[in-house]
């Protein structure tokens, strides 16, 4: 469709008490919602609408040993609704994962929320 619907990201984390050069870091986008009114359908493909991943990063930029590393959570994926009368065919797949947290070894597999699909007929 050419629009941008995807979620935004996350309220960045600013520490400028902690650095002579503040930063920011922003949390992982959100995914899109989506909402398809159709007679009859063939869902064949893949409909992705899974949220970003969270960044880490030194919020000083100056020294990778210093205490102000951030790491921000991932966004949650979008959610999915789809009306029909008819479902004609259905080999597509519906992918919609929450982003990861950021930041290698300080990445606990904690995870934005996951989204879903609803058929309505």
């Amino acid at each position: 469709f050419g629009l941008d619907i995807s979620g935004e990201n996350a309220t960045a984390i600013l520490h400028p008490s902690r650095c002579s050069s503040s930063g920011t870091v922003k949390g992982g986008q959100g995914g899109a919602g989506l909402y398809i009114l159709a007679k009859n359908v063939v869902f064949e493909g893949t409909i992705n609408l899974s949220g970003g991943n969270g960044k880490q990063k030194d919020i000083c930029d100056y020294n990778s040993y210093s205490a102000s590393w951030v790491v921000t959570g991932g966004g949650g994926g979008g959610s999915m609704v789809l009306r029909t009368s008819k479902v004609i065919s259905s080999s597509g797949i519906f992918i919609s994962n929450g982003g990861n947290r950021g930041g290698g070894s300080l990445d606990y597999g904690i995870k934005g929320g996951d989204g879903k699909m609803i058929l309505i007929k």
